[in-house]
Parts: structure tokens; C-alpha cells; sequence
């Protein structure tokens, strides 16, 4: 996987945040096409697919950070729309803007640095799409263990206070012991 760039003639850097992304355009020679921020709405996502129209390149690769879950709207609009987009690592992209010694970190700026590192030869780094069904296992993955604590919690409320209420009572000692 030598050439990403080669195999397409425009980059799109996204940073996604909880009500924005911003978001940088380049060419394959990195020269800026565009860049804006809009909001993470329908509204927004049209925008960027405007501008996305109006460049005259053939091919574009998006590339956008992985964050939680803010960017799964955006993503899957982009994906409906047949655009490429890759998710990256939210830490390689930190790791490339300290390669380059940049002193700040905005969200406009990290969309400027998302374009030309999909353009390298991240292609191994790059987190892929995953299929619904595992995005989906792991949500139900996440919402057990918070289950799990909650229970966890609730049976140590329970055991103070049983103690505090009925101290004396052997049988209640016995079902404390039963709950661990």
C-alpha cells in the first residue's frame, strides 16, 4: 500500500466535534481547495457535499478522527453518498501534529493536518468501517458492563444499609453473604 496518493486526486481533512466539524480540502500537490466549518446537522453535511461538487477533482478520499460517536452521523452520510472515508486513529493524528512541531491545537488546524495524512501511507494505521453488526455488539458490549456496575453498586447500598437497620439479625448477615 505505497500510494493512497496516486489513487486519487483530492484529500478531505474532517474534525469533528459534538455540534461542528471543520473541515480542510486539498489537492494531491496539497494545495488548499477549501476550508470551513459547519454545523453537524443535515444542514452542515450538505454543505461540505457542495463543496465537495464544486472542486474539479475526480476522486476524493475523506478522512475524519475517530471520536466516540460524534462522527457516525457524518460518516454515514458521506458513506450513502459513495464517498471513500476512512476513520483514523485519533492519537495519529496527535502523533503526526507533534511530528510536525505545531505549538497549537484547534479544530480548524487538526482539519488541515487530517487531509494530508490520508494522503500518506497511513493505509495500514487507518481504522477501517466497521460493519454494523460489530458496532453494534460493541454498543451492547459497553451498555452490560455499565449494567454490571450499576448492579454492583446497588447490592453494596443494599448491604449498608441492611447493616444499619437490622445489625443483630443473624439471618440478614446470612443473605449479606449470599449478595457478594
Amino acid at each position: 500500500m505505497s500510494g493512497l496518493k496516486g489513487s486519487f486526486d483530492g484529500f478531505v481533512g474532517i474534525d469533528v466535534s459534538k455540534d461542528k466539524f471543520d473541515t480542510c480540502g486539498i489537492t494531491g500537490d496539497e494545495a488548499k481547495l477549501f476550508q470551513f466549518s459547519a454545523t453537524m446537522d443535515r444542514k452542515g453535511f450538505e454543505k461540505l457535499k457542495g463543496h465537495l461538487a464544486a472542486v474539479s477533482i475526480s476522486s476524493v478520499l475523506i478522512g475524519m478522527e475517530s471520536t466516540a460517536s460524534y462522527h457516525v452521523n457524518l460518516f454515514s452520510y458521506l458513506v450513502s453518498e459513495g464517498y471513500k472515508v476512512l476513520l483514523i486513529n485519533p492519537l495519529l493524528i496527535s502523533n503526526y501534529v507533534k511530528m510536525q512541531l505545531r505549538k497549537t491545537k484547534t479544530d480548524k488546524k487538526d482539519a488541515v493536518v487530517i487531509g494530508p495524512v490520508s494522503s500518506y501511507q497511513w493505509a495500514t494505521l487507518v481504522q477501517r468501517a466497521t460493519p454494523s453488526l460489530i458496532s453494534d455488539l460493541r454498543d451492547l458490549s459497553r451498555q452490560r458492563e455499565s449494567l454490571v456496575d450499576e448492579m454492583t453498586s446497588l447490592k453494596i447500598e443494599i448491604k449498608q444499609l441492611l447493616n444499619i437497620t437490622f445489625p443483630e439479625l443473624e439471618h440478614v448477615q446470612g443473605y449479606l453473604r449470599s449478595l457478594s
